[in-house]
């Protein structure tokens, strides 16, 4: 327990430190395993689509669909595809923008937290005045 503020401030300091520490330890396993989800998932994703794909076809033609119904479901695919295209390319867009956004304040806040701090430390040291 802190006896006076010098103590609270090295309690303070080593909490911090301990917190960072933590922190920058385990960063790089939460990417890693950010990175492995994203490429299991995509690998999932792309195997059901297409064993779905096949069993599809194989079932439609066994059954003697008709060309005529493939080709107007074609068309109708092809069109919600291009659309569905544009839509993921703006999201993507988007997200990208956002992420920028906070990349660029974080850096603009990181290349000048020495003067921000200076003002503090000076508004600290003149409100006593």
């Amino acid at each position: 327990m802190a006896e006076n503020s010098d103590d609270y401030f090295e309690t303070l300091s080593k909490v911090f430190q301990k917190n960072f520490s933590e922190t920058e330890y385990f960063v790089p396993h939460f990417q890693q395993t950010l990175f492995d989800l994203q490429n299991e998932s995509y690998k999932a994703m792309k195997d059901a689509f297409f064993h779905n794909y096949n069993i599809n076809r194989n079932y439609y033609k066994k059954i003697g669909f008709s060309d005529d119904a493939f080709k107007i479901l074609a068309q109708i695919f092809e069109l919600q595809s291009e659309e569905y295209s544009k839509f993921r390319k703006n999201i993507h867009n988007n997200i990208i923008s956002v992420l920028e956004f906070y990349k660029n304040s974080f850096k603009l806040w990181n290349s000048n937290s020495s003067t921000l701090f200076e003002f503090q430390k000076k508004f600290f040291e003149n409100s006593n005045d």
